[in-house]
């Protein structure tokens, strides 16, 4: 690289030339761009180190937080996320346990609803209607069905002089809800029952009259009202009227939740009941023949209805013959 000019003053023409080597003035360029390589092959890594390091220590908790999120959205409600910090991530994990706390609550809240409404309904309805209304499902079926009725009229739980009216109450809850416990191992209906008097119904939703699971019932029934009256000091005594036949049994009025089971087999178990004897379980002739010879009936006598004129009925003594009912104890005595 050469470099030329004048020099001197008017009485003098002298050039002066200047000459420099091509890498000697491209040394200093090189030089700082070796710098520069130097410094940047040290540098890069570490910022991208560090970089890396606070790109990872700013977005680890958006991980669980993202996590947690899902697993509240797919119902897994007992999902709770730790302390996240003094940060934008830690303030929306304490809202995210408190919405899941919430949801929790709400969630039994629910629950514990669902079963007392269950509860109530199961109270005044069968189980299978019970669930028919759960599901959502309206529409009524199976109208007419075969059926035996069995009516139980227990008397002496209010007798002034040997019970007060509270424990009468207790005493009549007691029973009713060791009656529905016999029924629902036989699987039996129980229609209605009050203070003194019950309706179950078996054989529903079936094609059969099931007249021996009724007969079967029935004797189990009046077991339980006499073992109660054992342990609570009363002298119970029933009255018991079976009936089988064709009936209309389900939800009358859906709005209302109003059942009932109507027609021959109720009325005559419910009439069969109020002229049975006590300690008598009446059957009419058709039911007993449906029953069988092999039960241990036996013909009544002297049976009238209302209008005064006779009524022909059977009375059940106990199960298929060679299996007898046990003695009643008052009788032992």
């Amino acid at each position: 690289m050469t470099a030329a000019g004048p020099v001197g003053s008017n009485r003098l023409d002298w050039v002066v030339v200047s000459e420099l080597e091509a890498a000697e003035a491209d040394e200093p360029l090189q030089s700082y761009v070796r710098r520069v390589l130097v410094v940047a092959l040290v540098l890069v890594p570490i910022v991208g180190l560090i970089a890396l390091f606070l790109a990872d220590r700013m977005t680890r908790p958006v991980q669980p937080v993202v996590d947690a999120a899902a697993n509240v959205a797919g119902g897994r409600l007992e999902t709770a996320l730790p302390d996240l910090g003094r940060n934008e991530f830690g303030d929306v994990a304490r809202r995210l346990n408190t919405l899941t706390a919430d949801l929790r609550d709400g969630e039994r809240a629910l629950a514990e609803e669902e079963r007392e409404i269950t509860r109530l309904l199961l109270s005044a309805l069968p189980p299978r209607l019970v669930k028919q209304l759960r599901s959502g499902e309206r529409t009524l079926r199976d109208l007419v069905d075969t059926v035996t009725v069995v009516a139980l009229t227990v008397t002496g739980m209010l007798d002034e002089a040997r019970i007060d009216p509270e424990s009468a109450v207790e005493l009549s809850a007691r029973l009713s809800n060791q009656l529905e416990e016999v029924a629902a191992g036989l699987g039996v209906e129980r229609v209605r029952s009050s203070s003194d008097q019950h309706l179950f119904a078996a054989g529903l939703d079936t094609p059969e009259t099931a007249v021996a699971t009724a007969a079967e019932f029935a004797l189990k029934a009046v077991e339980a009202i006499e073992e109660s009256g054992r342990e609570s000091g009363i002298e119970l005594a029933y009255h018991a009227g079976m009936s089988a036949g064709q009936a209309i049994a389900s939800l009358l009025a859906v709005d209302q939740l109003t059942y009932g089971v109507f027609g021959a087999p109720p009325r005559t178990a419910l009439a069969l009941g109020s002229v049975a004897e006590p300690g008598q379980i009446l059957l009419d002739p058709e039911t007993a023949a449906e029953l069988g010879e092999e039960w241990d009936l036996e013909p009544a006598r002297g049976l009238v209805d209302l209008r005064g004129e006779a009524m022909e009925a059977m009375v059940l003594k106990g199960g298929p013959l060679g299996g007898e009912a046990e003695p009643d104890p008052a009788e032992l005595e």
